[in-house]
């Protein structure tokens, strides 16, 4: 990371008192907006518009880029005569002679940054919307796929915060103290692309609950489980095996707000919903009893065939019913799995969870003796996401593993998946490879012993 930049070497003309000089990494920062940190015409903007809007810079920010140089920008401040304040990032332009400069002074050039648009700086493609910052200039490889996400929070407060591996340095002053970062949205969430294995949304909700103070705890036997919002449900992760009384967050830090939702399993409430699940999963149950599979796999159809008839695919519907449901002021926005029983609709994540409640009741009679989860994962060609899917998974004493998929029509095997590219990839880290180890292992056996049969008949 370069060494500290200084705010009094611009032109000793315009040059006030040295401002703080701060390096992040990780940490989030407030940025006080009432203060310039030096003069508009340093880097070639004017005080006053002629429209009567007056400009501040605020703060700056540093990058590494190639060759030991910088990527700087300053952070403005607009103050229109209607009362208005309006902020945006400017790139700056490295010149020895006279101090950086504004790249470009059009108002095309700025980045600007809102409540609803925070700006996200990085390397990633699909993500930087600061890129017209630099004209054309290319991030180091020191720069990270997510480096900066600076937001604006519900007080008007500008927030800067680092994502990075290597830091950021900000010249500014401080609101506040350092402050716990506020996850960045769903789709801007630092996440490495070589764990394809984990949903991103995943990643971001409990981050965020933790922040907003929303995450209890409580002691479950010999564990210590998070808890989440008013009601202190189980947060369910990808180990829980105990689904009633729970509740889903995955999809709570979306963001689209009247969207985002927390999915509770307790059937002390919708109990007729729950009671006529089940009782559909029993029927299904006993008329399989003629099948030749053994027990196990009787269960696991019989949860299969009765989600998958009992509860429609409709995103249309998933999407409207927290509007319909739920308060915009309610900070839990959690909605009771019961809600889409009821209505006999969902997708993918509520036909896993309504499986798995299913499994953990024929647990309950015996039928299954093995742990009983959800996974969930982000489907993805390179950089670019093709969206996140949820299914039940079970694993039996034998080892196997089982996939339980309403959404996507499928119950079976998970090495089943290796001869139908069309199926979800519902492994987890190191499963496909470690299926494709065992199946070519029994080939080149296979292969052995053909060969060594050839070579004594030879002899």
């Amino acid at each position: 990371m370069p060494g500290e930049f200084s705010v009094t070497n611009r032109n000793a003309s315009h040059s006030r008192e040295t401002c703080p000089v701060i390096a992040l990494k990780g940490d989030q920062m407030k940025i006080d907006t009432e203060q310039s940190i030096y003069s508009p015409a340093l880097v070639g903007m004017v005080e006053k518009m002629s429209d009567g809007t007056s400009v501040k810079i605020v703060a700056e920010i540093r990058l590494p880029g190639e060759n030991e140089e910088t990527m700087d920008a300053a952070l403005v401040r607009f103050d229109r005569p209607d009362g208005s304040i309006k902020y945006a990032f400017g790139g700056l332009e490295a010149d020895q002679e006279n101090g950086p400069k504004l790249l470009d002074k059009g108002i095309e050039r700025f980045a600007f940054i809102s409540k609803d648009e925070p700006l996200l700086v990085g390397r990633s493609k699909d993500r930087d919307n600061a890129k017209k910052l630099w004209k054309d200039q290319k991030y180091s490889g020191d720069v990270s796929r997510l480096h900066l996400v600076v937001g604006m929070n519900e007080d008007g407060e500008i927030t800067i915060q680092d994502c990075s591996q290597n830091g950021t340095v900000i010249a500014g002053y401080k609101k506040s103290e350092l402050v716990a970062p506020t996850p960045a949205p769903i789709d801007s969430v630092p996440v490495d692309r070589s764990l394809h294995y984990r949903a991103e949304h995943t990643l971001s909700a409990m981050e965020a609950a933790r922040v907003k103070g929303m995450l209890g705890e409580v002691q479950y036997g010999d564990e210590q489980l998070k808890t989440f919002g008013k009601h202190q449900h189980r947060v369910i992760s990808r180990d829980t095996s105990l689904f009633e009384g729970a509740v889903d967050i995955r999809s709570w830090n979306i963001r689209n707000r009247e969207q985002s939702v927390a999915i509770a399993i307790d059937s002390r409430h919708y109990r007729e919903e729950y009671k006529q699940l089940f009782d559909h999963c029993w029927k299904e149950l006993l008329e399989l009893q003629q099948v030749a599979d053994n027990a196990e796999a009787r269960a696991l159809k019989a949860i299969y065939n009765t989600v998958h008839s009992q509860m429609e695919y409709d995103l249309d519907f998933a999407k409207k019913l927290p509007g319909k449901v739920l308060s915009a002021t309610d900070p839990d926005r959690e909605i009771n799995l019961g809600a889409y029983l009821q209505a006999k609709k969902g997708v993918c994540s509520h036909m896993a969870l309504s499986s798995a409640w299913l499994g953990n009741k024929l647990a309950e009679y015996g039928f299954l003796k093995g742990k009983i989860t959800t996974g969930v994962n982000t489907k993805r060609e390179g950089d670019v996401s093709l969206g996140a899917h949820q299914w039940m998974r079970y694993e039996p004493p034998s080892g196997e593993v089982w996939i339980i998929d309403p959404a996507q029509h499928f119950v079976g095997r998970i090495e089943e998946v290796l001869d139908n590219p069309g199926l979800w990839e519902y492994f987890r880290e190191g499963e496909k490879e470690e299926l494709i180890a065992r199946r070519l292992a029994k080939q080149a056996i296979k292969g052995s012993g053909g060969v060594m049969q050839f070579l004594k008949r030879k002899k």
